[in-house]
C-alpha cells in the first residue's frame, strides 16, 4: 500500500502516515491483504483478498490509501552494461520500464456528508486556440465526491441546449477542498458566435447506486 497526497491541480505526491497533514486519514494501517507476491502468465488473473482491522477508537470519516500492483525488477535490473567495440568511446543509454497500476482503497465509516460548489467559472482558449471553460470544483464535509462534469450551451434564439463538453470520473478526495478544472468546448458551427447561457453540471450517482445520475452542483455563465 502507498499513501498519496493530491493538490488542487490534481498532482499526486507520495507521503507516509507519519507525515500526515491535518485531516489526512489513511486506510493502509487498517488493512491486511494476501497474497503479497504473484506470478502471472498471459491472460491470467489473480484475486487479492483484503481484510479490515478496525480499532477501538475508530472515528467517523473516510480513510484512503492506494494499493500498488507493480512489476518486480529482475535481479540484474540496472546493473548490466552493453559491450562496445574496442576504442568506442560513445555513450549509450537503455531505458527499461517497470509497469504498475495503483487503485484507491477507501474505507467509509459512520456519519458522512459532503457538499460541492462550482465557482470562478470563466472562458479562455487552449494552446490550439480552442475555447475552454475553467472553474473551481469546491468540496466540503468529511466525504470524497466522485462524478462526471458536463457543459451545456443554451444559445439565445434556439429551441434547446446542447452538450458541448464533458469529463468523466472526476473526484475530489477528502480532506482536500478544491480542484481546478478545465474542459475543452466543442461548439457546433451553427452556435458559434451566438450569445447564450453556458451551464456546468457536476453529476453523481445517487446513494442507492442506481444508474440514474443527479446534479450535485451546477452554475451558469451568460456569454
Amino acid at each position: 500500500f502507498i499513501n498519496m497526497r493530491m493538490d488542487q491541480n490534481w498532482k499526486s505526491q507520495r507521503t507516509t502516515t507519519k507525515h500526515a497533514r491535518n485531516g489526512e486519514t489513511f486506510s493502509s494501517p487498517l488493512i491486511r491483504y494476501t497474497p503479497k507476491r504473484i506470478v502471472l502468465k498471459g491472460k491470467q488473473s489473480q484475486v487479492i483478498r483484503l481484510m479490515l482491522r478496525r480499532g477501538k477508537n475508530f472515528k467517523d470519516g473516510e480513510y484512503r490509501s492506494h494499493i500498488l500492483i507493480q512489476q518486480e525488477a529482475p535481479a540484474d535490473f540496472g546493473k548490466t552494461i552493453d559491450k562496445k567495440k574496442k576504442n568506442d568511446k560513445s555513450l549509450s543509454v537503455t531505458l527499461k520500464a517497470l509497469f504498475g497500476v495503483s487503485m484507491p482503497v477507501i474505507i467509509k465509516y459512520g456519519k458522512l456528508e459532503h457538499e460541492v460548489k462550482i465557482t470562478n467559472i470563466k472562458i479562455s482558449k487552449n494552446k490550439k486556440g480552442q475555447k475552454m471553460v475553467g472553474f473551481d470544483l469546491n468540496r466540503s464535509g468529511n466525504e470524497s465526491v466522485f462524478g462526471n462534469l458536463e457543459v451545456y450551451f443554451d444559445p439565445k434564439g434556439l429551441a434547446r441546449s446542447r452538450k458541448i463538453g464533458e469529463l468523466t470520473s472526476v473526484a475530489v478526495y477528502s480532506p482536500y477542498k478544491k480542484r481546478n478544472m478545465k474542459i475543452n468546448l466543442n461548439i457546433p458551427k451553427k452556435m458559434q458566435g451566438k450569445t447564450g447561457i453556458l451551464t456546468v453540471k457536476y453529476l453523481v450517482k445517487d446513494k442507492s447506486h442506481k444508474k440514474e445520475q443527479y446534479s450535485l452542483s451546477s452554475t451558469s455563465l451568460t456569454l
